[in-house]
């Protein structure tokens, strides 16, 4: 028999009637089934416009052939062997998003057949976080002086979120900014450090900065978050003066 060819049997019935049967010949598939997924999608969690075109990842399931991949539902890609497409974010809206990949073996196993989908929550931000710079005057400064900080430069875009803090050297914040814009005074010897930290609140999840927290609780990773950071020093740079009185 030949693959997409049509055959028909001719079965006898009772008082000589005869019945028509036909069979589709469809051909074999090797393998009467696909194996379940083997981990997660990998790749970003989060992407940012405009660099909007992601890898993602997933291990080649046993018995597929065709792998098909969705963002929201959506068909964008599909191929034999697809195991590591490069899916196109230019034209999603910012903000959450689904990504799945499903797979057959056609003809014999469909796509709707088992396995089910595999997905991955991502978030879309439409451009990166920005911290901006951190701008100190003076520092060094010496005991008792105050130093005037002020951060500029950063994203102040739409749902983005700009906290500045002061931590004590073990990390600790002792001091959060009302804006972008404070002053820090101390009358000894001692270093801060002043953190600017900007986010898409949408994709990032984070308290709100409070004294007695530590700068180890906004753990900023990926392009939705940016988390940089300027020493302020408060040292005597006099040269001693020696009196002597007879």
């Amino acid at each position: 028999m030949t693959v997409g060819s049509v055959y028909y049997f001719l079965v006898d019935g009772c008082c000589n009637s005869a019945c028509d049967v036909e069979i589709d010949v469809v051909g074999s598939c090797g393998q009467n089934s696909i194996s379940n997924w083997f981990g997660d999608i990998d790749g970003p969690d989060i992407i940012c416009k405009p660099d909007a075109t992601k890898t993602y990842t997933i291990t080649k399931l046993e018995g597929a052939i065709v792998y098909y991949w969705y963002i929201d539902g959506t068909l964008v890609q599909s191929g034999q062997f697809l195991t590591m497409p490069n899916l196109n974010f230019s034209g999603v809206s910012p903000g959450m998003h689904t990504i799945c990949v499903d797979a057959a073996n056609l003809p014999c196993i469909e796509e709707a057949d088992f396995p089910p989908q595999l997905c991955k929550e991502v978030c879309v931000s439409p451009s990166p976080a920005e911290a901006g710079t951190i701008n100190t005057n003076p520092n060094p400064a010496c005991p008792g002086q105050t130093v005037n900080v002020s951060v500029t430069g950063f994203n102040s875009a739409t749902d983005f979120i700009e906290h500045v803090f002061v931590t004590d050297p073990s990390g600790v914040i002792v001091q959060v900014f009302a804006g972008t814009t404070g002053t820090i005074l101390s009358n000894i010897c001692e270093e801060y450090t002043v953190y600017s930290l900007n986010y898409y609140d949408v994709c990032m999840d984070f308290p709100v900065p409070a004294v007695g927290m530590n700068v180890s609780d906004f753990d900023c990773m990926g392009c939705g978050c940016e988390l940089t950071s300027k020493v302020v020093s408060f040292e005597d740079n006099q040269p001693p003066v020696l009196s002597i009185h007879l």
